[in-house]
């Protein structure tokens, strides 16, 4: 595991108002930079997910729905990412080429995938994490 990282303070605000995650945009940058292969991406999403899915859990435990929701979107979302990469879906490409994936990015994808996978329920579920997340349920 990685030392601690640093990020100023003015990065951190910038970041922030920008409305990126720094987790997704580290994570960009080191499949931009480091060129990594597929399945190594594929695997680190499934990893995140893994990682909000547990702290998902925490915040049920603790009575923080709001928190658990916004996990769980995280959850849909990195599971999504993984799945276009793992069947590749254009819309992996397009992301990285932007540098970050956008909504409407996500949700284009997951149509895709239900439809190549012919499994409706990648969109169900996909839909259902974005509607929790925006209304701040779980």
């Amino acid at each position: 595991m990685a030392g601690d990282i640093y990020v100023p303070r003015k990065l951190l605000d910038e970041v922030r108002k920008r409305g990126v995650e720094l987790t997704d945009l580290i994570f960009s940058a080191l499949i931009k930079e480091l060129k990594l292969d597929p399945d190594i991406v594929i695997e680190a999403h499934l990893e995140l997910a893994d990682r909000y899915l547990k702290e998902a859990k925490e915040c049920v435990s603790k009575g923080d729905s709001v928190r658990a929701s916004e996990k769980l979107y995280k959850v849909a979302e990195e599971c999504i990412k993984a799945l276009t990469m793992k069947f590749r879906i254009p819309e992996a490409n397009e992301a990285y080429r932007e540098g970050r994936w956008y909504t409407r990015l996500l949700s284009r994808a997951a149509k895709v995938l239900s439809s190549k996978l012919d499994e409706p329920l990648i969109n169900i579920a996909w839909s259902i994490a974005y509607d929790f997340t925006r209304m701040g349920i779980l």
